[in-house]
């Protein structure tokens, strides 16, 4: 194999670039630009990990610390502490990162290695070629083969069509925000909470961006709450989450992201 061709511009794609280009594999990387939103945890193996891929110091200037497991059970009445679990004790590297530093970080690390391409458009088609050839199709009308073709566009890309079709699947709600405040993010400095309520849980933890303190929120209705559940009627019960602006999306049973609804 002498070249590789992917397709996405996330977390997945250019891990992969950087990969492949490690082992002196020419490869190309067929990405046009998204917005990303939020933020996710390092664990300890993720945070070994990016050290193959960018450079230890960089990576320890962009996460934030989590040294606790904090679990709440929630409603209007009562608020009960189910557990706090130490990790600094045990992982000194659990951490939070923004998504679009992450990616940023990973792109520019792809970037300085001399055999990475990156082409900034987007793959409309697959095409078969033959029996032992796929052909991409881009927005520009242009034609790209490789000898291998990994696809890191998401639920939504064209590579999933091309190989799964367009089935349809079950899909749940989850509702994702991001606040910046002062106040919010010393409530859950160094925590990644789980508030457990009659309605869904929450999992919420901080995370930082050039030194700016945001606080990064999952609303995960349970299956009573589902279908009546919509961006203004989450339950507000613990000072923590006492905030809107939530952002809904779909997601399939194997949690992947299948659309947004509301405007980033």
């Amino acid at each position: 194999m002498k070249d590789v061709l992917i397709i996405g511009n996330g977390v997945s794609a250019w891990t992969a670039a950087i990969i492949f280009a490690q082992k002196n594999i020419k490869v190309r990387v067929l990405s046009k630009n998204d917005e990303v939103f939020g933020a996710q945890q390092l664990s300890p193996n993720g945070f070994n990990c990016l050290t193959k891929l960018i450079d230890k110091k960089i990576i320890q200037k962009n996460v934030e610390k989590i040294s606790q497991i904090k679990i709440t059970s929630i409603n209007q009445k009562k608020f009960t502490v189910l557990t706090n679990f130490d990790l600094e004790s045990k992982f000194n590297t659990y951490s939070s990162i923004s998504r679009k530093v992450l990616i940023k970080l990973l792109k520019d690390s792809a970037k300085q290695k001399k055999n990475v391409k990156i082409i900034n458009e987007k793959a409309n088609f697959l095409l078969k070629k033959n029996a032992s050839s796929i052909q991409v199709l881009t927005n520009k009308g242009n034609f790209f083969e490789s000898d291998l073709i990994i696809g890191a566009d998401g639920q939504n890309g064209i590579c999933r069509k091309y190989v799964c079709g367009s089935d349809k699947k079950s899909l749940k709600k989850i509702f994702r925000l991001v606040v910046e405040d002062n106040k919010f993010h010393m409530l859950s400095k160094n925590l990644l909470q789980i508030l457990l309520s009659d309605k869904g849980h929450f999992i919420v933890y901080p995370f930082n961006i050039n030194q700016k303190k945001f606080v990064n929120y999952v609303f995960v209705p349970n299956k009573n709450f589902q279908e009546i559940s919509n961006s203004n009627n989450i339950p507000q019960y613990h000072p923590l989450i006492k905030v809107s602006g939530w952002k809904m999306s779909l997601i399939n049973k194997h949690n992947e992201i299948k659309k947004n609804f509301l405007e980033e």
